[in-house]
């Protein structure tokens, strides 16, 4: 069995003139690791990834991360752990910029979008059951999302009509939800799925996927078991 200290791959962004891969440690010490490679090209050579820093300050697991630009330039991490806070660092320095309090349960899941006005937004998932959409430059939590009735494991962006920003979720309730994310409101509750839906994304032309998990008890989607995809949904 492989260190249970190993970091996994969990996103990887390519910059302007290199290459970063961002893992996070699923068991242990909250750290997480900024591993980078040398190579402007859209594929690196594996071997030429080393780490360059390890980022400290969650006190329990790390369960997501996500890379976003921002307008100046920095290449801005976010990461979601078990102690219930959200961070965001920038990559370059290693300086956690903001913390943000708030959700009630382990963070499951967390994803940037560009907002009106050149604003960087960012949607967090949580155990608790709720989304929050959180503002970077201020910090402020602009609105929590309620509605699902159980955890809610992933969260994803998509451009709607008229410019609006949409908003899917998966949770652990079995559904997944689709949202206006200038006003809160539920657009849609897609029902079917008969497991846990700890994933979501969206596809040209407005669709979007499901995967959903069987859990067994006692566990969470970031240990074993494996995801089941099971189709794609129509908004």
């Amino acid at each position: 069995m492989a260190d249970q200290d190993a970091t996994m791959t969990a996103l990887t962004r390519w910059a302007a003139a290199h290459a970063r891969t961002v893992g996070h440690s699923g068991v242990g010490a909250g750290t997480v690791r900024d591993v980078k490679a040398d190579v402007p090209v859209a594929a690196p050579d594996l071997a030429t990834f080393r780490l360059e820093r390890t980022l400290s300050g969650h006190t329990a697991p790390v369960w997501a991360t996500a890379l976003t630009e921002h307008p100046d330039g920095r290449l801005l991490l976010a990461t979601g752990s078990a102690d219930r806070t959200v961070r965001i660092w920038d990559s370059d320095t290693g300086v956690c910029l903001r913390t943000l309090p708030g959700h009630t349960r382990p963070v499951a899941s967390v994803a940037w979008a560009g907002g009106p006005e050149g604003r960087l937004l960012l949607a967090t998932a949580s155990y608790d059951g709720t989304v929050r959409i959180w503002d970077f430059d201020t910090g402020a939590c602009l609105r929590t999302l309620t509605g699902h009735t159980g955890a809610v494991w992933s969260v994803a962006w998509a451009g709607g009509p008229e410019g609006r920003l949409l908003l899917a979720t998966g949770s652990e309730d079995r559904t997944a939800r689709i949202w206006d994310s200038d006003t809160g409101v539920c657009l849609r509750t897609l029902t079917g799925h008969t497991r846990a839906v700890v994933s979501v994304a969206w596809a040209g032309g407005g669709r979007m996927g499901g995967c959903c998990w069987p859990p067994a008890a006692g566990t969470t989607p970031y240990g074993s078991g494996i995801p089941t995809p099971v189709g794609v949904c129509a908004p």
